[in-house]
């Protein structure tokens, strides 16, 4: 389901660079950052940060990526990354992840490490720190450092991993995004030297080679220590000084220095390149590489910056508007920056239905030809600058309560382009000190400047003529002979919104003693439920919920993937899509309802100044949603476009097949036949949605920095002044589980030989707080089994996971899962492997102490912290009238896991885990 965001979404990486400004005369680092470098060269940089209490998030990056490797050694930094884990001299191979697990952090969501072109950076959250879990991990930090064993057994064992893992990424969109890396850098080692690796490389991998590696590339020089948290920061900086002051860079090192790649040549021709795959969606591109000289950072650089991300933001919105003018498009994207330290990509796409790639082209030529020739205009600029503006404005109003994990990744990625965080105050000034200066003709000479050459047109697609690349060129030359004429934008109109009649009355107001929400009921039925924190600054979350009335959903085929997709597009009575993104642009303002068989509901998030107005748009699509043809029309093409990726991996294949498993007959579950889902229409669920705003409970919550009296006003001349007549809930539904012992099969589009298992045995509702706790505390103990036994022992899967539901209505209904994704030559190792950890949790003594508190400790952390959220407060929140007594299920829970013990466990597994309770499924290649 989409949620459309009137800020402007394009940007990406782009916008996390204009909360940093470079090392230049006049501009300082943010005092919150304490920062250092050892006499060895490691940096280190800290923060105090409270948000959330207690947590504490460490990183360590490492400057060296597969770019680094010789021909021999692709996939060897990876592979190296792997064994950080396996082991090292003060750590026994094979107990550096249950160290971690005893800490409270689980592995993958806790523990991780990433490599990628130009770096390695191993990654510890730790939710409820204290001092000796800091220790803790700054000495594995400096175990990882240059002290790794590097053991040949389990150098054998990590490269099944490794190998699993590279036959999980191995797809359509991989291989064709290696030869998109060819086609825009054909002389640079970037195709050649993807993170991931070859596989002959990687199983002829040894120790030596490995060390080698090692020793070259893993040195101080090249570490920065980032620690964001709730610490103390002259005792952590001893702490760092002490172990990481005797790191010495072996003899064999290598200078630290960033690859020169070739840069891109700019074309003297128009060139063209496609890729075919039947697994993936059509789309074209049209864009330049212009080579760009890495320059020390100076205010001139950051203006250049910000009138590159305000082009890019203009040329979206003008591709935008083909989405609904043109027949076959679907989506459109602009990627725009510099990349790779060596050139600035300028680059428009149009996802299209598989014969209209020849429109597109000419649609993308002429849209970049138009800017050219005639720029854009004040209203464009005027719109652009104000999502801009906001974007600072926002950072400034936040920034005393940023996320200790969100601060430690913009940190990494500041250290890796050498770049220093602006107090937030200081990023907003000299972006309003810019601002009067930029004029339409100042981002048309931008383009101008920036589209240096003929440009590369590349097409992927399920398949295509064999003289695609001159079919391509040839439309890109018949659309040059076609005139243009200026753009026209449009000016907004005003919200026509803006009264839904007398706000309404209070008929009842109480707040839960326990929880503090203060629960209120308007006389409409219109149930309210606040909640104020201070956790995020300038931040309401608002969670819209409404239940069926008269009419229930009906279970037609695709409706709900219609709804969910297109509603929104529809925009209201008396405004498009296009008008609303018009309107609200530069405001904090977004659109989220989409459809469940629970009812129609969606959260959005704003600020206190802006909160009448969310509600008001919210409200809006209830009352008058405008249900226009045009949405139905784009999303039929968004259909047919996506029609070859779709279920193109076993992963996603299994959980779109899953409910129709679960849920045999029923349509309202599950994506739906193509065939099918094109023939839906809003017709469909109109009426369903009017009679849930008549007679269904509606429930609204905010949760977040808000003044009470407002939010109540704001919801009384909204949802609360809506002329409604609610009638009792109706009765709730009762799923019930396949008829088991049972085998299933599900099939995919992606490799042929990749292959998902999955087993899942009937549980039981949330009613019974002690069996829900149980169940809870035994898939964390399964999940760190599975990994042992598919992942490590078996390489027979490199991500495999447990998965869960518990009905919150008192039906019986639930479910417990294992799933991996594998190879079809491992698919029995994968079977043995659940089948062991099967009989382990059964077994009697099978889950032992240790193995017990190493799954307890993460979910104790978890619940502990949860707490400190906004969101843990508006999933109570949400439902604090119509679903009471969650805040004391959770209490009882928080408290039960804490004394179960595996006795208790064992005989859950027992009563529950039986093989003829299992669904097996099997998710393979084939239509």
């Amino acid at each position: 389901m989409p949620k459309i965001l009137f800020l402007r979404a394009w940007l990406g990486s782009l916008l996390l660079l204009f909360c940093f400004v470079a090392k230049a005369e006049g501009l300082s680092v943010s005092p919150r950052i304490h920062q250092g470098q050892l006499d060895n060269g490691l940096k280190y940089q800290l923060v105090d940060n409270k948000t959330p209490a207690n947590a504490i998030v460490m990183r360590m990056r490492i400057a060296s990526g597969s770019l680094l490797e010789a021909e021999n050694e692709q996939g060897l930094m990876h592979l190296l990354e792997h064994m950080a884990f396996k082991g090292s001299a003060a750590v026994p191979e094979g107990d550096m992840i249950p160290r971690l697990q005893r800490l409270g952090l689980s592995f993958g969501a806790d523990t991780n490490a990433v490599t990628d072109f130009e770096q390695t950076v191993y990654e510890f959250n730790i939710t409820q720190g204290d001092e000796q879990k800091l220790d803790t991990g700054l000495m594995l930090m400096r175990e990882i450092a240059d002290r790794l064993t590097l053991d040949p057994k389990a150098l054998a064992q990590e490269k099944a991993v490794v190998l699993a893992e590279l036959k999980e990424h191995q797809s359509a969109e991989f291989e064709n995004y290696r030869n998109q890396l060819h086609f825009w850098y054909p002389s640079s080692l970037l195709p050649r030297r993807l993170p991931i690796g070859e596989a002959d490389i990687i199983k002829a991998a040894d120790v030596a080679k490995l060390r080698s590696l090692y020793q070259r590339f893993y040195t101080p020089e090249r570490t920065t220590l980032i620690l964001v948290g709730d610490f103390d920061i002259a005792r952590t900086e001893a702490q760092i000084k002490q172990l990481f002051a005797d790191w010495k860079p072996h003899p064999q090192a290598v200078a630290p220095a960033r690859v020169k790649l070739s840069p891109p040549v700019v074309r003297k021709q128009p060139q063209a390149d496609a890729f075919f795959n039947p697994r993936l969606s059509t789309q074209v591109s049209l864009g330049v590489l212009t080579p760009r000289t890495p320059k020390p950072d100076s205010i001139e650089l950051r203006q250049q910056m910000i009138l590159e991300s305000l082009l890019g933001s203009m040329l979206y919105q003008r591709l935008q508007s083909h989405l609904f003018a043109e027949e076959g498009v679907s989506h459109a994207s602009v990627e725009l920056g510099t990349e790779f330290g060596t050139a600035v990509r300028v680059e428009l796409a149009l996802e299209t239905q598989e014969d209209n790639w020849p429109q597109a082209v000419a649609l993308l030529e002429q849209t970049i030809r138009q800017a050219l020739q005639y720029g854009f205009s004040s209203d464009e600029l005027q719109q652009a600058l104000k999502s801009e503006h906001k974007h600072y404005q926002r950072n400034l109003a936040g920034s005393n309560t940023i996320h200790s994990f969100d601060l430690a990744e913009v940190l990494v990625s500041l250290d890796a382009n050498d770049m220093l965080m602006l107090a937030p105050s200081d990023q907003l000034a000299i972006f309003e000190a810019l601002a009067p200066q930029i004029t339409p003709a100042l981002i048309q000479q931008t383009l101008a400047e920036l589209w240096q050459g003929q440009p590369g047109i590349y097409l992927s697609a399920a398949k295509g003529p064999a003289d695609v690349e001159t079919q391509l060129l040839k439309a890109y030359e018949q659309s040059q002979l076609q005139p243009v004429a200026p753009y026209t934008s449009t000016k907004a109109s005003e919200f026509a919104y803006q009264s839904f009649g007398e706000p309404g009355k209070i008929v009842a107001d109480n707040r839960d003693p326990d929880t503090g929400i203060r629960q209120l009921r308007f006389a409409n039925g219109t149930l309210l439920n606040l909640k104020p924190t201070e956790f995020e600054q300038s931040n309401v979350a608002v969670s819209l919920s409404l239940g069926f009335g008269d009419l229930p959903f009906p279970r037609q085929e695709g409706l709900g993937t219609l709804f969910n997709s297109a509603f929104l597009l529809g925009g209201l009575e008396q405004h498009s899509w296009q008008q609303l993104a018009d309107i609200f642009a530069g405001q904090d303002i977004s659109a989220n309802i989409g459809v469940s068989t629970e009812g129609f509901g969606g959260v959005t998030h704003t600020n206190a100044a802006e909160l009448r107005t969310q509600l008001g748009l919210q409200a809006a699509f209830l009352t008058a949603p405008g249900w226009r043809q045009e949405a139905i029309t784009l999303f039929r093409q968004q259909v047919k476009a996506e029609s070859q990726s779709r279920n193109a991996n076993p992963n996603s294949a299994f959980w779109d097949g899953l409910s129709g498993l679960l849920h045999p007959g029923d349509h309202r579950y599950g994506y739906g036949r193509e065939e099918q889902v094109l023939q839906r229409d809003f017709s469909e669920i109109a009426k369903v949605l009017a009679s849930a705003l008549d007679k269904g409970t509606l429930e609204i919550a905010l949760v977040g920095d808000f003044d009470e009296a407002q939010g109540i006003k704001a919801v009384a001349e909204t949802f609360g002044a809506i002329k409604r007549h609610p009638a009792k809930a109706p009765a709730f539904e009762r799923p019930v589980f396949p008829k088991v012992s049972a085998q299933r099969q599900i099939f995919h589009r992606g490799a042929e030989n990749s292959v998902a298992l999955a087993w899942l045995w009937p549980t039981t509702d949330m009613q019974d707080v002690r069996r829900h706790s149980e169940l809870m505390l035994l898939e964390q103990v399964m999940g760190i089994l599975l990994n042992e036994e598919v992942r490590e022992k078996a390489g027979a899967g490199y991500s495999p996971y447990t998965f869960n539901h518990f009905d919150w209505h008192p039906t019986g209904y639930g479910y417990l899962g294992l799933f991996t994704v594998t190879d079809a030559a491992k698919l029995k190792a994968a079977e043995q492997g659940f089948a062991a950890v099967e009989a382990r949790v059964k077994a009697k003594g099978g889950i032992d102490s240790d193995l017990l508190e190493r799954a307890r400790q993460p979910l104790l952390q978890w619940l502990d912290s949860a707490p400190a959220s906004n969101g843990f407060w508006l999933d109570l929140a949400a439902t604090a009238q119509s679903r009471p007594g969650r805040w004391l299920s959770w209490q009882q829970r928080r408290q039960m896991l804490g004394q179960l013990d595996s006795e208790a466990l064992e005989a859950v597994a027992r009563e529950y885990l039986e093989n003829e309770r299992r669904l097996s499924v099997t998710t393979t290649y084939g239509d």
